[in-house]
């Protein structure tokens, strides 16, 4: 899809993330004794939600610092993957439904099996 549609998807998923308690999330995990300093929380959204608990961010940077490092990420995936040439991409706009886009995927499956006689 392109870039700009990505985008919004990826905003809009971390706002429905914080709406639906993303931080108490967060908090509660810091309460049954996940540290600070834990690889998990070193993760995307976790990192500035712990941040933003400690002080550092308002809870309005924290939202966009996620959203930007979350779309900088996305945009790592898809140069790491254009290299391969082995990946089909789907558009998911192009497809009516969930169903006629599984279909269509199975369907590639399905010929580079036969194809690869596995």
């Amino acid at each position: 899809m392109n870039r700009e549609m990505l985008y919004d998807i990826i905003n809009n998923r971390v706002d429905r993330m914080f709406d639906e308690g993303f931080v108490s999330e967060v908090k509660s995990l810091v309460n049954k004794g996940c540290p600070y300093t834990a690889n998990a929380m070193g993760g995307l959204g976790y990192k500035q939600v712990i941040k933003y608990l400690k002080g550092d961010y308002t809870l309005e940077d924290a939202i966009k610092i996620m959203k930007r490092e979350t779309r900088r990420y996305a945009k790592r995936q898809l140069t790491w993957f254009r290299r391969d040439d082995n990946i089909m991409w789907y558009d998911p706009t192009s497809y009516s439904d969930i169903i006629n886009a599984a279909a269509s995927v199975a369907a590639y499956i399905n010929q580079r099996l036969q194809t690869n006689n596995i």
